[in-house]
């Protein structure tokens, strides 16, 4: 998964995930649902928590 507003920015977020449910909200908007695998917890932690701040 790749995490980025604009294409060209160097500080794009490279995330290793799995989707586990996708649906659509009664409003129209989509809900995704992840699971980051524990094999990669060590490397990704750090993006994960500014991914959750953001959001």
């Amino acid at each position: 998964m790749l995490l980025n507003q604009d294409g060209d920015q160097p500080s794009a977020s490279y995330f290793v995930a799995k989707i586990t449910a996708v649906e659509e909200q009664p409003n129209g908007k989509i809900a995704i649902e992840f699971h980051f695998p524990e094999k990669f917890k060590q490397r990704q932690d750090t993006k994960i928590k500014q991914l959750l701040q953001i959001l």
